[in-house]
């Protein structure tokens, strides 16, 4: 008689927006295509898994083969008081504020709120912060393995108390537009909003505080006042333009919310990417910005360091006058422009794929199920 296994549980049920949602999306997908395909190297449990997902995660996918998810509400996280019939649970992007679930948990963090000191002038410290904080650092120590998307936030988990070998970490990829050539008819839509003779940077963002882009048209005004006409496409919400208010309109041009496609070809219309992010568990516009060739300006910060390296200029994203005079010597220093966008190329061929991470969740979820001896 063969012997049984394990019963997994994969979670995405508490995912609702943004890039959570993208990211489940792709690895189920990708879990179906590899099954589908009959891919070798794949964990024996994994035909007869269980994936819980939310209704949103439920609409982003394609048709699937192979798996076929469940939708379920997140409450069933919050209620489930007895243990499930399951060896395992993976839970694709944590905290998860509950009793365990199964013997073995398997979690992918990216709760940088709770890593991360608050954001000066933009998050206070309140007895509800130190709370939330406190339940999620709890929950991924708790964790049998973890998932990061950057060694930085590795690092800084492990500092509070994760073991170290627990943690692995599988950056997100590109979306695969980001590999396609755009659309020509867009591109030409989006030169058509440039500014005759002004350089033309992108930030692909929405309006979270910790986004930084009211910092953006004070530089792009500092930038003039040394000689640099410049003008940023941004990528926001009727509510939230009006909501940015004139002064932060200043030298922006807002081109509305884009599907991915249309991303491609707004950075193809665009001279650089700006990225002045004050905190990441991980953001896909840095590696988009080296996967189609444009000179990337983004925060000094260790999430963006570890990720790109060299490839980037770097500035502070809290000091207007520091962050223009450091735009203005990478765009006039065109070999060292050229430089960096070769790095950034190199960095990108060796880049995982879509299939490389989804192995990468898989093979970590297998491994903690070995050593519990599950």
């Amino acid at each position: 008689m063969p012997p049984l296994l394990p019963r997994v549980a994969v979670d995405a049920s508490n995912l609702v927006g943004g890039g959570g949602v993208q990211v489940a999306s792709a690895l189920l997908t990708t879990a179906d295509g590899l099954l589908t395909s009959g891919a070798d190297g794949l964990p024996a449990w994994l035909p007869t898994a269980t994936w819980l997902v939310s209704s949103q995660v439920a609409e982003a996918l394609p048709p699937l083969t192979t798996i076929h998810p469940t939708v379920t509400a997140r409450r069933w996280r919050l209620n489930a008081l007895g243990r499930p019939p399951y060896d395992a649970v993976a839970t694709i992007f944590g905290p998860v504020y509950r009793l365990r679930r199964a013997s073995v948990e398997v979690m992918g963090y990216a709760d940088v709120t709770s890593v991360y000191p608050p954001l000066a002038g933009i998050e206070r410290p309140t007895l509800r912060r130190r709370l939330r904080t406190w339940l999620s650092r709890t929950s991924v120590r708790d964790a049998d393995a973890v998932v990061v998307e950057t060694a930085a936030l590795k690092e800084r988990i492990v500092a509070f108390g994760v073991l170290a070998d627990r943690v692995s970490v599988v950056p997100n990829t590109v979306h695969p537009a980001m590999t396609s050539d755009p659309d020509p008819a867009q591109v030409a839509q989006f030169r058509a909003l440039r500014v005759p003779g002004a350089t033309t940077f992108a930030y692909v963002t929405r309006l979270y505080p910790h986004k930084n882009l009211p910092f953006v048209a004070p530089v792009l005004d500092e930038l003039a006042r040394l000689g640099t006409e410049a003008r940023c496409f941004v990528t926001l919400t009727d509510a939230e333009w009006a909501a940015l208010g004139q002064a932060g309109q200043s030298r922006l041009v807002n081109v509305g919310s884009l599907t991915p496609p249309q991303v491609r070809a707004l950075l193809e219309a665009s001279d650089a990417v700006l990225f002045p992010s004050l905190l990441e568990a991980f953001s896909a516009t840095p590696i988009e910005a080296l996967q189609v060739e444009r000179p990337l300006f983004a925060s000094d910060r260790d999430f963006v360091r570890t990720v790109v390296g060299d490839a980037a200029w770097y500035f502070d994203p809290t000091d207007v006058r520091a962050a223009a005079a450091a735009i203005q010597a990478g765009l006039a220093d065109t070999d060292a422009l050229a430089a960096r966008v070769a790095c950034g190329r190199a960095l990108m061929r060796a880049w995982p794929d879509a299939t490389s991470r989804t192995r990468a969740f898989l093979a970590t979820i297998d491994g903690a199920l070995t050593r519990r001896g599950a």
